[in-house]
């Protein structure tokens, strides 16, 4: 990513992204009604095409703007109001819940638990006894381990739901950290007569790959040792579920290096610096080179467990290189700042949390950084010749 056919410096994507930044954060605080955004929207709108006469710069930058920036504040109001509305109509209530696995961890100090993440398709009301077809992700903790496996169609019976514990710190709680995974709420089920496999399908794609990735990570950890079995899925994983985890962590932190243990973009231009050494060995035309190494960028992605500076890392890595495939100018600036705009945009709580803050913030002042640099050494050669 760092060889740049083109250098700009500055994205025509910052000032919408500012705007989209700053609408997020006024919505959060004010909690302004989407009829209010609505109007703003096209007022907006109608401001600009009318303008457009008179200043046609100026009114459709101005108006521009203003539109992407209400369009964050609703982002953010549909979000908030979609998961609220729906939790409320099902708090302090015990329902019955029919729907699929799509994930599955280990959890706990020792990981002797597990939790699976449902994604409901119909829940049911015994005191009504009324169905509805909603779609919603529950994450549910169970003491123990479960034969249950992703993909399985199952049925979680006579769950109280309960309601979130408000925050006493004014700190963002556990309830608004699921709202940015997109989970309704946690359930701990401590009977495990509640779940019952209903169905389980022949051949699961969510199967096959949670088995891959599964397989491939268990095979890995059987031929290491016990000291670099941690770091192996820290780092190169981006497993937080490892054994015996905050004493490493303690450890990290004592020397203050405890962000190498969360995997981040420093880590992926590593592993691709990895890769792409070794396949310079291969008598092949770079073209192909470039394909191969999108291909393990791709398995790796599979084999690997999500998180923000991944995603980030490994999408404006993978964009670089369809960029240099298709002979299109590259821009690390207009990549970042497209990425981080259109996952603002789909998800607007990411704004809140410190692992998207660092992500794209530190990434950001090291490309600014990168391109003042550069505009000086410029400027100074110019100075030289003339």
């Amino acid at each position: 990513m760092n060889h740049i056919a083109h250098r700009s410096y500055y994205s025509p994507f910052v000032s919408p992204l500012l705007a989209v930044i700053v609408g997020i954060a006024l919505q959060d605080h004010f909690h302004i009604p989407a009829s209010l955004l609505t109007i703003g929207i096209v007022a907006s709108v109608l401001v600009g095409g009318i303008g457009w006469y008179l200043a046609p710069a100026r009114f459709l930058r101005i108006t521009t703007l203003l539109t992407v920036g209400i369009c964050g504040a609703l982002s953010l109001w549909s979000q908030q109001h979609k998961h609220t509305l729906l939790l409320e109509s099902i708090v302090q209530q015990k329902i019955t819940i029919i729907g699929t696995i799509i994930d599955k961890h280990e959890w706990g100090q020792r990981l002797e638990n597990h939790t699976i993440l449902v994604r409901a398709h119909e829940l049911f009301f015994p005191t009504t006894n009324t169905h509805y077809h909603q779609s919603c992700d529950f994450l549910c903790y169970l003491r123990g381990r479960t034969k249950l496996m992703v993909g399985d169609i199952i049925t979680i019976e006579q769950c109280l739901i309960k309601p979130p514990q408000p925050s006493t710190t004014g700190n963002r709680t556990y309830a608004d950290h699921l709202l940015k995974e997109h989970i309704l709420t946690a359930l701990f089920l401590t009977n495990h007569l509640q779940l019952t496999c209903t169905y389980r399908p022949t051949w699961s794609l969510r199967r096959w790959l949670w088995n891959l990735r599964t397989t491939t990570y268990q095979t890995i950890r059987t031929h290491l040792s016990a000291l670099t079995r941690p770091y192996i899925g820290l780092i190169f994983f981006g497993n937080k579920q490892q054994y015996n985890v905050d004493a490493l962590r303690t450890t990290f932190n004592y020397w203050g290096l405890a962000h190498f243990l969360a995997r981040a973009g420093l880590h992926i231009i590593l592993f691709i610096f990895i890769w792409t050494s070794m396949l310079h060995i291969l008598p092949i035309h770079i073209m192909y080179k470039k394909i191969i190494l999108l291909i393990i960028c791709v398995v790796y992605d599979l084999l690997s467990w999500q998180s923000i500076p991944f995603t980030r890392a490994f999408y404006a890595f993978g964009l670089a290189k369809v960029g240099e495939l298709l002979g299109k100018p590259i821009n690390s600036l207009h990549i970042l700042t497209l990425m981080c705009l259109v996952i603002l945009l789909y998800n607007p709580m990411q704004l809140f949390f410190l692992d998207f803050q660092l992500s794209f913030g530190l990434t950001f002042a090291l490309i600014l950084f990168s391109n003042l640099v550069a505009w000086h050494t410029q400027a100074s050669a110019r100075i030289r010749r003339a």
